[in-house]
């Protein structure tokens, strides 16, 4: 296909400088936090529940096959996704991003060039608190509970096993400026050969 897919754990958020997608937006997709927008029963544990072929597949190949889609909002005051849905039009470059992508066979499967930004726990747990006081309204002992009941086993269960399957690993999160050159000069020339 004319499209490649990159996942990155946390990369549009840590990693892609704002003018480089500001600079590409016309030729890439930034999809973060993809199963979150997805999932439906369960968003800590790969697969949830849902039967059949998962919407993020279908969605991808759609976006693949040059056809726009409706991507889900998630809500994370209530935890879950909202009505309202976002057109997403199809682009050379579609940039998947979310901590489960790797721990889903099928979703592995639909990906170019596999990316795992690793990013330090600490740096990850104030992360956390500094965005759900601010964005979320949450308070610090909900956020402690949840980090030492679903995130931190979950990470430990499904994320940081995952990235065996990466066909990079990324250290020192978005703080790589030899890793970021790179992968803005792959994404670059990529856009620029199918101009």
């Amino acid at each position: 296909g004319d499209t490649v897919r990159i996942d990155s754990r946390g990369m549009n958020r840590d990693f892609i400088p704002h003018d480089l997608m500001r600079e590409l937006r016309s030729s890439v997709i930034f999809l973060g936090a993809i199963l979150t927008r997805f999932g439906t029963a369960s968003l800590s544990m790969p697969g949830g529940c849902e039967l059949g072929p998962r919407p993020v597949n279908l969605h991808l190949d759609a976006l693949r096959a040059g056809r726009a889609i409706e991507c889900p909002i998630y809500d994370y005051t209530v935890h879950n996704r909202a009505a309202e849905t976002v057109t997403v039009t199809p682009a050379k470059v579609i940039v998947v991003e979310g901590i489960l992508i790797f721990a889903e066979p099928e979703l592995r499967e639909r990906l170019d060039i596999k990316l795992f930004v690793d990013t330090d726990a600490d740096v990850r747990i104030l992360r956390r608190i500094v965005r759900d006081v601010r964005d979320r309204g949450r308070d610090l002992e909900s956020i402690v509970t949840q980090y030492l009941t679903t995130v931190k086993p979950m990470h430990e269960m499904f994320v940081e096993p995952s990235k065996r399957y990466a066909d990079i690993i990324i250290p020192e999160g978005g703080h790589n400026q030899v890793a970021l050159d790179f992968v803005m000069e792959r994404i670059r020339a990529y856009v620029k050969e199918r101009d």
